[in-house]
């Protein structure tokens, strides 16, 4: 059962200038935060619809890749990342584009993470799938590096997909944390590599902000 499962779990690019899919993300994107709600930083970084229970980022749409995760036809979880960086959702936490990175930023190289949500299914092996999936993608297009935010509770688990600290904040007593992904470092085996340590399964408790699994959050 678990092998044939596996195997319709399959990652989708969706059409972000399409309101219906839009509509229908932010709801999902909702339900992965809606136990987050007491979260400061996450009220502010993002924008609420919580009467119509939607959640989207203050990214334009326009500005955005998004995907899904499916088993079947059953949305699982979703990823939203800026791509032309008109705006930077870190900026929020105090951060800003490395001078060194600034190259490739220039051509349109570097991309942001700005949330990973978990709606089902929050193995280990299978966000790391996701993950996969995602940075293939990514490369494909043309990207290079990635950067990101994370609480700490969250780090262990992109240290272990190649993240490295670039810098540190905190913020109403909360400490955030900006990450970079060298996108050549998150290929298939090195990700391959992380499955190979223990794997347990994440709890709704390991979910939150920025990024997240489980019920709560993903990546802020």
């Amino acid at each position: 059962m678990a092998s044939s499962a596996k195997s319709e779990r399959k990652s989708r690019r969706l059409n972000a200038s399409d309101p219906a899919v839009r509509e229908s993300f932010e709801q999902f994107f909702y339900r992965g935060f809606e136990h987050a709600t007491h979260n400061r930083l996450i009220q502010t970084l993002w924008e609420w619809d919580t009467p119509n229970r939607r959640l989207r980022t203050r990214v334009p749409y326009e500005d955005q890749m998004i995907w899904g995760r499916y088993t079947g036809e059953r949305f699982d979880a979703g990823v939203a990342v800026n791509v032309k960086l008109r705006e930077l959702q870190s900026a929020a936490f105090g951060f800003k584009v490395p001078p060194e990175l600034a190259p490739y930023a220039a051509k349109g190289q570097v991309c942001e993470f700005l949330a990973l949500f978990v709606i089902q299914g929050h193995s280990l092996p299978g966000i790391l799938d996701f993950w996969k999936e995602v940075f293939a993608e990514l490369r494909a297009e043309g990207f290079t590096h990635a950067l990101a935010t994370t609480a700490t509770k969250i780090l262990p688990l992109y240290r272990r997909i190649g993240a490295m600290v670039i810098d540190e904040a905190v913020i109403q007593g909360e400490a955030r944390h900006f990450l970079l992904f060298d996108l050549s470092r998150t290929t298939s085996s090195a990700i391959q590599e992380s499955r190979r340590q223990d794997a347990p399964e994440l709890s709704p408790a390991s979910n939150q902000a920025p990024p997240a699994t489980g019920r709560e959050e993903a990546l802020p």
